[in-house]
């Protein structure tokens, strides 16, 4: 698939004029290679990225295959199907993809949506893992806590905090330093090389003997309910939620297909109206109040009783344009993206990149504080254009 997710960002220079080279960088094409030291966050998209260089600040990065070949001072967030990360992360990895290879060391936490996570003999991560994989590996080691749910999970490497673990298969050969809850549906191996710093609280279809593992004063229990509660509970939820995954992704897809077809005129008149730094501020304006004043309104409209069909009807509105509110986004940062940088030759190019900015928009909510603020910021200002052209139509 040519260009691949192609451009997600320009999330922060939608709302900034002009930035220096050092300050930001922001690139896209089928394949991107940052060639020198950039002193600041960069923005990349590609089928294939590969950083060579030293990053002194934030990578968020959309592509096919990813490569990590230099350090990144502080958060990497990433979108894409291979990603290898061989150097040092400063801070926070936020992954999704198809495999994910950790070679590098990781100082903050690791969040990873994958098929496949591997994690090397010679990588340190100082924070904690959390883990939503098919098949979960760790031969390094991790200073923090792990909560993983996988289909089948290795642990050869040593965990010192605490670990939560619910698979299918569990093998472990390392050792795990802290309390242990895990919970295998299928099978469990336990080498004698094994060791468990803390009590263990397992759930599995037969008693375990895990005497010759256990440190002194620490003890193993088998508790039934967890087998009941992944067999029920959990395992439905991870199933709705990767279903959940699927069903968002395709309900964006017809979303954004729909505003192509039926409003892309407009849109495509109200990403001119943002081309300066000014512009960008009476967007955000626009585009705050449109999700402020009509709580007000709906809450005047029931205290005025008589009201209160016309404040059901609001309330309806309102709360479509919450739930739509990221796929609209999407589209208006991809004609902007357009208009603005020429991304996107066609107008199917231009769908997928509403469609990768989309994504990109997704995985930052569950960045806490400074993602949250980015998205905030692309709605706003995505949604403050649309009323800065419609009231200049009336």
């Amino acid at each position: 698939m040519k260009n691949w997710f192609i451009v997600m960002v320009a999330l922060l220079t939608f709302f900034l004029g002009t930035h220096s080279a050092s300050a930001l960088l922001l690139d896209a094409g089928d394949f991107v290679n940052p060639k020198e030291r950039v002193e600041g966050d960069v923005y990349l998209a590609g089928q294939t990225v590969q950083i060579d260089s030293p990053v002194e600040g934030d990578a968020i990065i959309a592509g096919g295959v990813v490569d990590i070949d230099a350090e990144i001072s502080q958060d990497a967030i990433i979108a894409g199907d291979q990603v290898t990360i061989s150097q040092e992360i400063g801070d926070d990895a936020r992954i999704a993809a198809s495999t994910v290879k950790i070679k590098g060391n990781i100082k903050g936490d690791v969040i990873v949506f994958a098929q496949t996570l591997i994690i090397d003999k010679e990588v340190t991560v100082s924070g904690d893992i959390i883990a939503f994989v098919s098949q979960f590996k760790l031969d390094g080691t991790v200073e923090g806590n792990i909560r993983v749910a996988a289909e089948n999970t290795m642990i050869a490497g040593k965990v010192i905090g605490d670990s939560n673990i619910t698979t299918g298969d569990f093998a472990l050969e390392g050792a795990l330093g802290g309390k242990t809850q895990f919970t295998a549906t299928q099978k469990v191996d336990i080498s004698d090389n094994a060791q468990f710093g803390g009590n263990v609280v397992y759930g599995f279809v037969d008693e375990l003997n895990l005497d010759n593992q256990l440190v002194d004063n620490a003890t193993a229990t088998r508790d039934e309910s967890l087998l009941k509660d992944i067999t029920g509970e959990e395992n439905m939820n991870a199933r709705l939620f990767s279903g959940f995954l699927v069903w968002r992704l395709l309900s964006a897809s017809l979303v954004i297909l729909l505003l192509f077809w039926v409003a892309k005129p407009f849109i495509t008149r109200a990403v001119k109206r943002v081309d300066t730094l000014k512009d960008g501020y009476r967007a955000l304006f626009r585009g705050a109040l449109l999700f402020f004043v009509p709580i007000f309104i709906i809450i005047l409209l029931f205290i005025s009783v008589i009201g209160i069909p016309l404040a059901l009807f609001t309330l309806f509105g309102y709360i479509s344009l919450i739930v739509f509110s990221q796929s609209i986004a999407s589209v208006v940062t991809a004609q902007w993206l357009h208009h603005k940088y020429q991304f996107g030759t066609s107008q199917w190019q231009v769908f997928l990149i509403a469609l990768g900015i989309y994504v990109i928009l997704y995985m930052l909510s569950f960045v806490p504080i400074i993602g949250w603020f980015i998205g905030l910021i692309v709605v706003y200002v995505s949604l403050g254009a649309l009323v800065l052209e419609y009231r200049n139509k009336k």
